[in-house]
């Protein structure tokens, strides 16, 4: 699979250049999640089931052609990747579009496990109860099938299958998040929650003010209970042609037990279309109003608002402890 990564990367970049119209689908209520805010009006979203999904990239995806019995769940539109719940149920598996942004990343993360040697030669899982997986389908013959379970995903290629390992769940918590207010109750339930635990927190949690971003330390070596500053890196986690761009000044909260960090991006000016090949990151450094000591640093953007179930936050708010 030397090549696997770059066809992705050329078959994601022709797609690219296809005039794509935006395209509506059934309405889904966001502002009643709970722990999330509503979403920003920008062109993209980590968390993608919204009304009037903005098609950003050409992502192709194909829609089962089985006769299903009547469901809330969207109908996908000729060429639009599906995702279809794989459940040992005996109901018939819903099978609902993927939003393109969100189709894009999940095979510019297979592109980048690929060209990092990640893929190892496996035979696909065998069919087990209840869940089997998510089973991403799409419509460009470059692209392989993607079974995605909560820790690893499964994908084929010209009789070559593969395995990529994703302890994390980074795979699986991007297309949860996509597709889960767009399916039945019965099936949501019967769906594994594999998001990290949100931690309580002693500290207030400082409100968005600006769009969506999350930071890692940039250096966690130089973190001790006597540092009264933490050098971060912040990444915007919508849609911005790869470009972070301007960050908000960040706000500290201090508690107890843990100390709450909110760095927020500038919203991006105009409504342009973003494309989504994974943005930069900045590089900051935190001054905090007195030393760390025995306290947790806690990234506010993984303990609500709308990058809470990507992969961002795959492994939790929680970016040092002592």
């Amino acid at each position: 699979m030397t090549n696997f990564g770059t066809r992705i990367r050329e078959s994601l970049h022709r797609a690219s250049t296809m005039p794509v119209p935006a395209v509506t689908v059934d309405p889904v209520g966001r502002a009643a999640r709970p722990s999330h805010q509503p979403a920003t009006s920008t062109a993209r979203r980590w968390q993608a089931a919204t009304v009037g999904i903005v098609v950003v990239a050409g992502i192709a995806l194909a829609a089962s052609g089985c006769s299903t019995p009547e469901s809330d769940a969207p109908t996908a539109p000729p060429s639009w990747t599906t995702v279809t719940v794989d459940l040992y149920s005996g109901r018939e598996n819903p099978t609902i579009p993927l939003a393109p942004d969100v189709a894009e990343e999940l095979y510019l993360m297979i592109g980048d496990s690929a060209a990092a040697g990640e893929v190892i030669p496996a035979d696909p899982p065998d069919p087990g109860l209840d869940f089997r997986g998510f089973v991403v389908t799409p419509a460009d013959a470059n692209l392989p099938v993607l079974r995605i379970l909560p820790t690893a995903i499964y994908l084929g290629e010209s009789g070559t299958p593969g395995r990529i390992d994703d302890p994390g769940s980074g795979f699986y918590n991007r297309v949860y998040d996509a597709v889960r207010l767009l399916l039945d109750d019965a099936t949501r339930t019967a769906l594994p929650d594999s998001n990290p635990a949100i931690p309580d927190v002693t500290a207030t949690i400082p409100p968005q003010v600006g769009a969506a971003a999350t930071w890692t330390l940039s250096d966690p070596e130089r973190v001790t209970a006597e540092s009264t500053s933490v050098p971060i890196e912040v990444t915007r986690t919508e849609c911005s042609s790869g470009v972070t761009g301007a960050i908000a000044q960040p706000v500290v909260s201090l508690g107890a037990d843990d100390i709450i960090i909110r760095v927020d991006a500038e919203p991006l000016p105009g409504d342009e279309p973003q494309s989504c090949q994974g943005n930069d990151s900045v590089q900051m450094t935190v001054p905090l109003p007195e030393p760390i000591g025995d306290r947790a640093l806690i990234d506010a953007g993984c303990l609500e608002g709308p990058a809470v179930r990507t992969s961002f936050c795959a492994t939790g708010a929680t970016r040092w402890s002592p």
